[in-house]
């Protein structure tokens, strides 16, 4: 009776200092707690599960003062898995939620072995990570793992403490763990949809940017297989355009899904489906079920109300796939629509530039028709004052040899050598005036637009023009005024065009003089062009002027629209404003045109000095 009383006394004694350890540890939960941890100790007494040994026997009387009112309530309150084994991983003590995560009532737990819960790779880690340490080495483990349980696919982080008696000997092992499996799978889909949206450029192609997109796509764990089909052209057919993890029987027999299939009825719905396996052929399913697998997802492509294709994909344990899973699935099936459709817009878009460009080509090519259409014109109405500048040297030329003919035939003696040499030079004199002339309208009538821009003399540009003109105008009464030219005016231009745009404006201004003496009739009155160039700091000013018709204001803003002229019908195309504005903005330079009609028009065109 006595051995009885004492081995009491030494009971009463290991439980007192073991409930000051647990009331200690209790302490520090309720701390870990307090700062967010969200760890605390709970237990609940199990009297019918008296251990078989004086070890858990001391277990349980330490574990005992545990489960007091106030604890219990946490315990089974907690968002935390909670559960007390002994030394041999049986469990002691398991908190409801322990059993809703294994998908087991509580009480089936009590009795059975921890390891028993996890698949062999999790198990291992437990025992290496957790219960090992604790057991053996008597001290706090924090580990993380990964297993699968009634959800599926599960990632928790388990706290271990050890357990003592009245010793310190460990005793036990207690268990508290938090399922991050929700954390973990939001941060893996923020995580994949940030290297998707990073996917910019379809360089490589739609087909090489969406099957990036899908790599990145099956890293989710909720994602298995699928594939990418896209309406064809009439809108009749969904086409397989790429795919991943498919095996070669499925992608054979399910490449396309015409008008009168299940899939292509949801895609023209716009409305993702999760489960259309039950209303597929018996040969879908049979090949669903090879792989070992037991749904097929339907989720439509869809941009800005237009249906574009679907993505078809099986799911890992459809079961369990929850909102979030489908909220990634179908966020990142609108990121592939408008990738699509992006590159849709850019294909059109490439395709309008190629279009654009050849009708910029196009047009270059007839405004160097126009240019040379505008330069015959001018050569045209140059044609008469051409031919009598050819004529004049050519009347003294033929006189000259008549006059030499003539002596040789009626034998004068005065054929003298420095007579003959006098008459020669003469010839040669006018054949060299004929030569320039025919010169200067032969480059003037050649296709310059490819000829490099290099420095131009103004004073030049303007007697070069003035060689092809003067003879005519003088011929028509017209006066032309060309004093005031600065010798030292440059630009950096092409020098063919600008004697075009010169003379454009010049015959301009002839029409302009001319009609004004046939409308005045005034005999007195001196039809003139004035020619003026000035340099400032960094421009060259050139100035036509007339004294001719002038121009009214509202025809001012037309003057350099292509085919708008003030001439007389047959007196003008229209073009040769038009063509000297796009030589003179070709040269980075400016044109304007004041005017008082019945008195005069000025045309000032302003270039950059060098």
């Amino acid at each position: 009776m006595s051995l009885n009383n004492e081995r009491i006394d030494e009971l009463v004694q290991e439980n007192t200092i073991l409930k000051k350890k647990v009331d200690k540890l209790i302490s520090e939960l309720a701390k870990q707690l307090e700062t967010n941890f969200d760890n605390f100790l709970a237990m609940r007494e199990k009297d019918q599960n008296i251990a078989e040994t004086s070890q858990a026997h001391n277990l349980l009387q330490g574990a005992g003062k545990m489960l007091e009112e106030r604890y219990m309530l946490m315990a089974e309150n907690i968002n935390k898995i909670v559960t007390i084994v002994d030394l041999k991983g049986k469990y002691i003590y398991v908190n409801h939620k322990a059993a809703e995560f294994h998908g087991k009532n509580a009480e089936d737990m009590i009795g059975k072995s921890i390891f028993g819960m996890y698949d062999r790779a999790a198990r291992e880690k437990y025992r290496r990570e957790i219960f090992k340490p604790v057991t053996e080495e008597n001290r706090e483990c924090i580990s993380s793992n990964t297993f699968k349980n009634k959800n599926g696919k599960v990632y928790v982080e388990a706290h271990g403490m050890p357990i003592h008696d009245g010793q310190g000997k460990v005793i036990g092992l207690l268990n508290i763990v938090h399922d991050v499996t929700a954390d973990k799978k939001k941060s893996a889909y923020i995580s994949i949809e940030q290297s998707i949206n990073l996917i910019t450029s379809f360089s490589g192609g739609l087909e090489k940017t969406i099957t990036d997109v899908f790599v990145k796509l099956y890293q989710a764990d909720c994602i298995f297989a699928g594939g990418l089909y896209l309406l064809n052209e009439d809108r009749q057919m969904l086409e397989l355009t790429c795919h991943y993890n498919l095996p070669d029987n499925f992608i054979s027999n399910n490449r396309s899904f015409e008008a009168d299939t299940l899939q292509f009825e949801i895609v023209m719905r716009g409305k993702p489906q999760y489960d259309i396996l039950p209303e597929l052929p018996d040969e879908i399913r049979r090949e669903i079920e090879r792989m070992d697998q037991k749904t097929i997802s339907v989720i439509p492509l869809v941009h800005e109300n237009q249906v574009l294709g679907c993505l078809n994909l099986i799911l890992n344990d459809f079961e369990n796939i929850t909102s979030d899973d489908k909220s990634f699935i179908e966020a990142i099936v609108w990121r592939i629509a408008r990738m699509i459709d992006l590159h849709d817009a850019q294909v059109k878009l490439n395709r309008t530039v190629e279009q654009l460009n050849q009708t910029i080509s196009d047009l270059k090519i007839k405004q160097q028709m126009l240019i040379h259409k505008s330069k015959m014109e001018s050569l045209g109405e140059l044609s008469a004052g051409m031919a009598h500048e050819i004529n004049q040297p050519l009347v003294i030329i033929s006189l000259s040899i008549e006059n030499i003919m003539q002596k040789m035939i009626m034998g004068r003696k005065d054929l003298s050598t420095a007579y003959l040499q006098r008459k020669f030079q003469s010839m040669l004199l006018n054949v060299n005036r004929i030569q320039q002339v025919v010169d200067n309208m032969r480059i003037f009538a050649q296709d310059h637009h490819d000829i490099v821009f290099k420095k131009v003399n103004i004073r030049e540009l303007v007697s070069k023009t003035l060689e092809m003109v003067s003879v005519q105008f003088r011929a028509e009464g017209i006066k032309i005024v060309s004093a005031d030219i600065d010798s030292k005016a440059h630009i950096v231009g092409n020098i063919f065009k600008m004697e075009q745009v010169l003379l454009n404006l010049m015959t301009n201004s002839r029409y302009a003089v001319i009609e004004k003496f046939k409308k005045t009739n005034d005999p007195g009155f001196q039809k003139q062009i004035e020619i003026k160039a000035t340099k400032s700091a960094n421009s060259v000013i050139l100035d036509v002027s007339d004294n001719g018709i002038g121009i009214s204001e509202e025809h001012i803003e037309k003057l350099f629209t292509p085919f708008f002229t003030t001439k007389r019908e047959g007196a003008g195309s229209g073009l040769g404003l038009s063509i000297v504005y796009g030589i003179v903005k070709e040269m980075n330079g400016s044109i304007t045109v004041t005017s008082d009609p019945g008195e005069y028009t000025n045309v000032r065109i302003v270039l950059p000095a060098v």
